[in-house]
């Protein structure tokens, strides 16, 4: 390897970056192309995305492009990747600048934009926003201008869509010349969806995104779900929607319920399954208000989580509805089973693998299968949280395992997150219950310090990420955190006595880790080494940074731990 060259290279990179991250911003502008032209943009975004994070990841966003430490080889392949996007959004530019803009040049809600640090950094100077809207006033001959077209031609989308493809290879080139730089597709929803805020933007965004990134799509059509049900706050479900199932559940008796997930007989059009039944108890003492209330939220929760496909590492099951048992005092949301898993046998928490009063334990798990497990728990709320879904029950209790056909004991490499009784759509139209989760014996310890459920503050995402904090730790040690905590402890203390007790650790699980379970638990999901100390919430701000609290969340949470090994 010749350093000198590799210098020279990396040396390079700086300016053709700008341009590329100039090129993107012009091109992405809502403009008059109809439908196709619109979704081409959409595509366009999905790839400026992908290349922004990869901007952040090597450090030309905090002022450190030495983050990319390559050699000859993979440097050159970098700056063949950068120099194709250049090329490509420029012909790319060309044939979207023959169309006019949109009324008042209004950047797209999918036009990615960098924070202005990126630009003082690169060029000096903060762009104005209005900037944009100036590429209109661009004379192409020097004396005059082309008049414009509003209907989107053949020729130019096939092109288009061409060079769109081109753009993601190049993406793909920079990811595997940086090795472990750059957003994986698995990832991506987590980049994406927090800044795609309505409805119109959703819908093309399913559309865009679903042949070439299935699981983006998926979620997006969830997110989406969920700013329908917001819409119709308003509109309470009648009694008789087309969630709510009567008649259909074959049961002998109440009786024959021995906790409140049971397995029962489903009749649907004349066929019969085995579902899942799981409970949502409320109080016999309530008023009609409150009845009203539990209704709806079953249904939000219950439409929300029949929407079909599923992303595969939401590792949630599909919701057929729910029915309302006045005489047990609850609504049961009815869940068809995973394929190809034997549906005579109940599903297994993963609480009860080291519960020593269990018959079913589990007294040791090897490392790298609790890596794993660990690994897919991190990622469905990952999940959630980019589809808009709060889960406010992030424990070891609401983990299930099924057992596969022919197999003695449930495959512990398929988890699947349920307990969703008290789960809500997130946002500030949408109120917690008053009866809280909490009251339940154990599972206050997975309970954010800070959360007051009679102090009517909205419930938080970092609420859920302490959850996980502790599921982790759990994970670890293969136990309960409770045998951690003497009885009685403050939730302030009982987090202190988690953190010491994480940071112990390191010999056993790896620093990487370590580092994880630090930052859920502190709240420091930020930190790029391994915190001690909690952090305080910014509760008001949460909104504002979801976008950021999210690639924190996929940069140090998710991907780290991909990084842990057995």
């Amino acid at each position: 390897m010749d350093p000198i060259s590799g210098v020279a290279l990396i040396l390079g990179l700086p300016s053709l970056v700008v341009s590329c991250a100039d090129f993107y911003r012009k091109v992405l502008i809502s403009r008059r192309i109809g439908r196709d032209g619109a979704l081409l943009l959409t595509k366009a975004a999905i790839e400026q995305a992908k290349f922004h994070d990869w901007l952040t990841q090597a450090g030309f966003l905090d002022g450190s492009p030495h983050k990319l430490h390559l050699n000859l080889t993979a440097s050159r392949v970098v700056m063949s990747a950068i120099e194709g996007i250049k090329l490509t959004l420029e012909n790319l530019g060309s044939i979207i600048d023959k169309y006019e803009l949109d009324e008042g040049g209004e950047v797209t809600g999918l036009n990615f934009a960098l924070p202005d640090r990126f630009w003082l950094q690169a060029t000096g100077k903060q762009l104005p926003t209005d900037g944009i809207v100036k590429t209109e006033k661009r004379i192409r001959d020097g004396t005059r201008f082309s008049r414009k077209r509003f209907t989107w031609a053949a020729a130019d989308m096939e092109l288009s869509q061409n060079l769109i493809n081109d753009l993601r290879r190049f993406n793909e080139d920079l990811r595997y010349a940086s090795h472990e730089m750059g957003t994986s597709a698995p990832n991506l929803p987590s980049k994406v969806l927090p800044q795609v805020l309505n409805t119109e933007e959703l819908e093309r965004l399913v559309a865009a995104a679903s042949e070439t990134y299935p699981e983006l799509s998926k979620c997006a059509s969830m997110k989406l779900e969920a700013l329908n049900i917001a819409r119709d706050l308003s509109a309470p479900p009648q009694l008789q929607n087309e969630l709510i199932r009567r008649r259909k559940l074959i049961l002998t008796s109440s009786t024959s319920f021995q906790t409140f997930r049971n397995l029962v007989q489903y009749l649907d059009e004349g066929s019969q399954m085995t579902v899942l039944l799981e409970d949502k108890y409320y109080p016999k003492e309530r008023d009609q208000a409150y009845d009203q209330f539990v209704h709806r939220r079953v249904y939000e929760v219950a439409k929300l989580l029949a929407s079909t496909p599923k992303p595969s590492k939401f590792r949630a099951l599909d919701c057929l509805g729910y029915v309302h048992d006045r005489i047990r005092g609850c609504y049961s949301f009815i869940f068809r089973l995973p394929p190809n898993f034997d549906e005579s046998k109940s599903p297994v928490s993963l609480n009860v693998f080291w519960s020593e009063s269990s018959e079913r334990s589990i007294s040791k798990v090897a490392l790298g299968q609790r890596f794993d497990i660990a690994r897919a728990v991190a990622t469905s709320l990952l999940y959630l949280h980019a589809c808009g879904i709060l889960h406010k029950a992030f424990h070891s209790g609401n983990i299930l395992f099924f057992q596969r056909k022919s197999e003695k004991m449930p495959d512990l490499s398929s988890p699947f997150l349920l307990g969703y009784d008290y789960a809500r759509p997130h946002g500030v139209p949408f109120k917690s219950e008053v009866n809280d989760p909490l009251q339940i014996q154990g599972e206050q310890i997975y309970a954010h310090p800070d959360y007051d459920p009679s102090a009517k503050r909205r419930y938080l995402k970092a609420f859920d990420l302490y959850g996980l904090g502790v599921l982790l730790l759990e994970i670890a040690i293969w136990r309960s955190a409770t045998t951690l905590i003497p009885p009685n402890t403050a939730r302030s203390e009982a987090r202190l006595l988690l953190i010491n007790e994480t940071l112990n650790l390191e010999p056993v699980v790896g620093a990487q880790y370590v580092g994880v379970v630090a930052r859920c638990l502190t709240g420091d999901i930020y930190s790029e080494q391994t915190p001690t100390k909690a952090v305080s919430l910014m509760i008001d701000e949460e909104d504002e940074l979801d976008g950021q609290n999210q690639n924190a969340f996929v940069r140090n949470i998710v991907e780290r731990l991909d990084r842990c090994f057995a």
